[in-house]
């Protein structure tokens, strides 16, 4: 109902520095203060969605913290209502070091490593996409690597024809109070296309 709504959406212009910042810190507010999700649709999402625009792709990122799940909900409550093809990503940082010789662990030991942690976040991945397609939802799942979690994200978001991408404010590591979580910040300043968002605990906050 009208009293009781189940999604915000917010258009942004960027029209210009003070605009921007205006705009920024509107949506940063409802973040902080939304018990439900928010959609930002920035200018050129809004003009590649058009009068026909209709989602098929969503892009989840996971960082498999409970934290970061708390955007399965949203996610599946949108990709049931226009029937989307939900991809479940997580992004693996190299080791901290990678690529500095004067470490002790050598190349081949650093491979092996993250290897073992995409097999590890791979088989995490595949059982919470096993969970959905239980519920009938259309699910694939990527590991990628990267040195960016937010730039990987947007790259993927941008080439790889999904039509929005769905992430919570924070997951591992918590969040300061006055700002959003570094990567969903990243994004929402990044993203070309719609970004759902909800912050984690918000359902729980509701009265």
């Amino acid at each position: 109902s009208a009293r009781h709504p189940d999604l915000v959406v917010l258009a942004t212009h960027g029209w210009g520095p003070l605009a921007r910042l205006w705009e920024e810190g509107v949506s940063s507010h409802l973040i902080r203060e939304l018990s439900i999700p928010l959609l930002l649709v920035p200018p050129a999402g809004r003009s590649a969605m058009g009068d026909n625009w209709t989602c098929r792709r969503i892009l989840v990122p996971l960082d498999l913290s409970g934290s970061s799940r708390e955007i399965l909900g949203p996610a599946q409550t949108l990709a049931r209502l226009t029937q989307s093809h939900l991809t479940l990503v997580h992004v693996v940082e190299p080791m901290p070091g990678h690529g500095d010789p004067d470490l002790s662990a050598s190349p081949g030991e650093r491979s092996t490593v993250e290897a073992a942690e995409r097999a590890r976040v791979q088989k995490r991945l595949d059982r919470e996409a096993d969970r959905l397609r239980e519920a009938g939802f259309s699910v694939a799942t990527r590991v990628e690597s990267g040195g960016g979690v937010a730039a990987t994200l947007c790259d993927l978001l941008e080439k790889g024809c999904y039509d929005l991408i769905a992430l919570t404010t924070h997951g591992r590591g918590g969040v300061r109070e006055e700002r959003l979580g570094s990567v969903a910040d990243r994004v929402i300043r990044s993203a070309s296309k719609p970004v759902l968002v909800v912050r984690p605990g918000a359902r729980g906050d509701a009265h």
